[in-house]
């Protein structure tokens, strides 16, 4: 395939209406390939780009062929083409709505670029076929040989058709409902980035019968979750129809319920009641594949909200374990706390990338306050000017991180009170920092500030706590992550001594990129987060080392990193790593 070229005379490139006519040499190879299989396809569609033909197709030892239809991508020959199976329905492996086959798994590199579709499905067709057999017969050691043994529930197939915006969470890890119907009882709150006032997030806290309630307590998945007003509506179980319309799935549920209570005209009411005139709940509960085996074993909710005489489908995710799937270590997260003294450019970032990773309690001291000037490496925007940065990054984790319990306090580290304000508060800054770092697995600073890094790293070395010392140099032409284990021989004194010495490497810096904000009179230096990050990235994964794996090193290490050349210019992060041994003027002292 050779290079597209441009439109003689214009700047703009040739357009192509189908692949087809950009490369007809493959679309004959297509055809000849289908005709050498005694296939002569027809074309259902071909348009902007769109090829979809269809044809009936030989399987051995069956009788009746398989009529399917492929679509070709507007991106053949690189993306996969989509095969679907119009007239039949398989148990797995086939979208229930459809009708599109999965042949290949959603990894990168499965498709291969330069097989044709033909000799893709003489390859493929087969092994769908012989690994329903093998699910069918109970041979799921051979089915796994032929697909990926994985589970393939139906309720993602049935989100594709949900409106977007709108979400329902509830508990995929619990056993499906006693009974056949009753009242759903959820907590509904608004969305906050949503461009549209009636999208909300729905947290599915219980099912019960119609009358009375069970044993099970309320689904929260995080602290406050069941904390607004609870908001009902009617739940049926029953298997849903193959459809993504969200009026016939309504309309599937309605008969349900009306044909299970047609012998409890009391019960028919009660559920008719629990439907809200603003915004009613419809929901069906229904079993869904967790294992890869004949078992289900897992529950799945649609979700029908109806606003007058509109109704529709909701978007609906089990909450279980979804992120130590995702990421295993999050597990071992969950039981560490960890400090940020300092949540600036580097520290803000810091918090949020611990709070996705699974931290179970984070604590963040800092008392400057956010600024429009700061957005430029700081990672909230407008919404958080004028407020503290410690209280304005807690709270975007407690909304957004709701796993993470989080606790902001606005306090000056390592800076003169005024006089006057210190006479007044009668604190003592220290005790209650000490208090603090007391309850701690790990204390991170990243003030940027040489005296609170000295101040802290004391405490620390004092309260036997691992410290990790973080900041970026002037100009942000590198950075310096320090690790000091609990441990330790070495300390944060000892490190400096080394520089003093010349007997470690000294982080680079440019000293002329020193500005001072107008109307501030603390200065700053020039840099972003696109450089910035390159720190906190590292220190966050220390921290987690630290956390999850004190045992395996007990010593203190410097990392580098070099972002920029002697004369300032930007460069490919370099890292390099030293340890930090003990020194003689300090822990190495024989005094």
């Amino acid at each position: 395939m050779g290079k597209n070229s441009t439109a003689s005379g214009s700047d703009q490139p040739a357009k192509w209406h189908g692949w087809w006519e950009r490369w007809p040499e493959l679309w004959l190879a297509e055809q000849e390939a289908f005709r050498s299989r005694g296939i002569d396809p027809v074309i259902l569609h071909q348009r902007d780009g769109v090829l979809i033909i269809g044809f009936d197709w030989s399987v051995e030892g069956e009788t009746e062929p398989l009529k399917l239809q492929v679509g070709y991508s507007v991106l053949h020959p690189f993306a996969r083409p989509i095969v679907s199976a119009p007239e039949v329905t398989f148990p797995r492996h086939q979208h229930p709505i459809e009708k599109d086959l999965c042949l290949l798994p959603d990894e990168p590199g499965m498709w291969n670029p330069r097989q044709l579709v033909a000799d893709y499905l003489t390859e493929r067709i087969p092994q769908l076929k012989g690994a329903l057999a093998a699910r069918e017969a109970g041979e799921w050691e051979e089915a796994a040989k032929l697909e990926e043994p994985t589970p393939d529930p139906l309720l993602p197939y049935y989100n594709g058709a949900s409106d977007p915006g709108s979400i329902l969470i509830f508990d995929g890890a619990r056993l499906m409902p006693q009974g056949n119907y009753g009242i759903a009882t959820f907590s509904i709150s608004g969305r906050s980035l949503a461009m549209n006032d009636s999208v909300f997030e729905a947290i599915l806290l219980r099912l019960d019968p119609p009358t009375g309630r069970t044993l099970t307590p309320n689904f929260s998945p995080f602290p406050g979750a069941d904390s607004g007003a609870p908001v009902q509506g009617r739940w049926v179980r029953m298997r849903p129809p193959a459809t993504g319309d969200a009026k016939e799935l309504l309309a599937a549920a309605e008969a349900e319920i009306r044909a299970k209570t047609a012998l409890s005209p009391r019960d028919a009411q009660l559920l008719d009641q629990a439907l809200n005139a603003d915004l009613g709940f419809t929901l069906i509960v229904f079993e869904d594949e967790a294992t890869y085996s004949p078992a289900r074993e897992g529950m799945a909710c649609l979700l029908l909200a109806t606003r007058g005489k509109k109704t529709s489908l909701i978007w609906s995710e089990p909450l279980s374990d979804g992120a130590s799937v995702r990421l295993p270590i999050s597990q071992a997260l969950r039981t560490k706390t960890g400090v940020i003294v300092g949540v600036g450019a580097i520290g803000s970032f810091i918090a949020i990338e611990l709070a996705r990773a699974g931290l179970g309690r984070l604590v963040v001291l800092d008392n400057d306050i956010v600024l429009p000037g700061n957005g430029v490496r700081w990672p909230l925007g407008r919404e958080a000017w004028g407020l503290s940065k410690s209280g304005a990054v807690g709270t975007f984790i407690q909304r957004n991180y709701p796993l993470t319990e989080v606790a902001a306090y606005s306090v000056k580290v390592g800076s003169t009170t005024a006089i006057v304000a210190a006479a007044k508060t009668g604190q003592n800054t220290l005790n209650e920092m000490r208090k603090i770092f007391h309850g701690a697995d790990l204390i991170i600073e990243a003030t940027g500030s040489t005296e609170a890094q000295q101040a802290i790293a004391f405490e620390c070395r004092d309260l036997s706590k691992p410290f990790i010392s973080a900041y970026g140099t002037p100009g942000v032409a590198g950075g310096v992550v320090a690790t000091f284990p609990a441990a330790s021989d070495s300390c944060f004194v000892c490190l400096n001594e080394h520089w003093v010495d010349g007997t470690l490497p000294a982080p680079i810096e440019n000293k002329d990129a020193i500005v001072t904000p107008r109307g501030c009179s603390a200065p700053t230096f020039t840099g972003g987060s696109f450089d910035l990050e390159e720190v906190s990235l590292e220190a966050v994964r220390e921290a987690i080392t630290v956390l999850t794996e004190p045992d395996r090193s007990m010593a203190a290490t410097l990392d580098l990193v070099r972002l920029s050349d002697e004369h300032g210019r930007r460069e490919l992060p370099v890292w390099e790593r030293h340890d930090i041994p003990a020194h003689a003027r300090c822990c190495g002292s024989t005094h």
